[in-house]
């Protein structure tokens, strides 16, 4: 749960970490530059750390998907550290 302040959102919200959904980043930005999806903010490299992190330990997901998070992981992590 992101508490209320502690990012753009305006409010408590829940974030669903137990079912992923492959796309295309690229196709994504697509639709937020045609403003089909209204992106309201952006989260902090820390809290988007804290989620990708999060999803880890998820017991359905694929080894591809995994791989994907734990690179995902790796880029937000300031260059001394590594992931475990």
């Amino acid at each position: 749960m992101l508490a209320k302040g502690c990012c753009c959102l305006s409010k408590t919200t829940w974030v669903q970490l137990d079912a992923f959904f492959e796309f295309q980043s690229g196709a994504l930005i697509e639709k937020v530059m045609t403003g089909q999806i209204n992106r309201i903010g952006t989260l902090s490299d820390d809290l988007t750390r804290e989620l990708l992190t999060c999803t880890t330990h998820a017991e359905d997901m694929t080894i591809s998907q995994d791989e994907i998070i734990q690179a995902a992981v790796a880029a937000y992590l300031p260059t001394n550290e590594t992931s475990d």
